[in-house]
């Protein structure tokens, strides 16, 4: 019998991470260009090995295009409504809100979906037999919502990292004056 214990910390831990991420969603985060470097490349690299597996099945190609779509959609409506605040002499930006609501809903319902499904449809099967069903099963709506969560958060990024430098550049400046 397994300890029920690691349940509990791996759902507190997701739990946490949840309420961080909700919090920062409606507050003004600080600005760090290491941070936007780091998430820069981190969902660079997690594209790259989503466009690697669709390479297994070139329809996937059609799915990560849809998300690449609907993503730069969501940085244009990031973008056009991104707010800067300067603060002592740090810069704090935030996103509007309907955005991060759009993505926050995106990510919890493919997450709802994915445990319903595995709860459902693997519920009395061996782990071996849920191992070989996911390894060679893909979802289209997956692929599409991760696609475009990360089109959103590399183009996002990346305009708050450069015009965010920008700003902070002026910022000095007015300083040393």
């Amino acid at each position: 019998m397994q300890n029920p214990t690691q349940y509990i910390a791996i759902i507190i831990l997701i739990v946490l991470v949840i309420i961080k991420r909700v919090l920062r969603a409606f507050t003004y985060q600080r600005f760090a260009t290491g941070t936007f470097r780091f998430r820069i490349a981190l969902y660079s690299v997690i594209a790259l090995i989503l466009m690697w597996y669709a390479a297994v099945d070139p329809t996937q190609y059609l799915f990560d295009l849809c998300g690449l779509v609907l993503g730069v959609g969501l940085i244009y409506a990031a973008v056009k409504n991104i707010v800067f605040e300067k603060r002592s002499k740090e810069l704090y930006f935030k996103t509007h809100a309907w955005v991060e609501i759009v993505i926050l809903s995106l990510f919890f319902a493919r997450l709802a979906y994915k445990y319903y499904m595995v709860s459902t449809e693997f519920a009395n099967d061996a782990p071996e037999v849920i191992s070989r069903k996911l390894r060679y099963s893909s979802d289209p709506i997956t692929n599409v919502v991760f696609f475009l969560l990360c089109t959103y958060y590399i183009g996002y990024y990346g305009y708050v990292y450069f015009i965010g430098k920008e700003k902070l550049a002026l910022i000095e400046n007015e300083a040393v004056k």
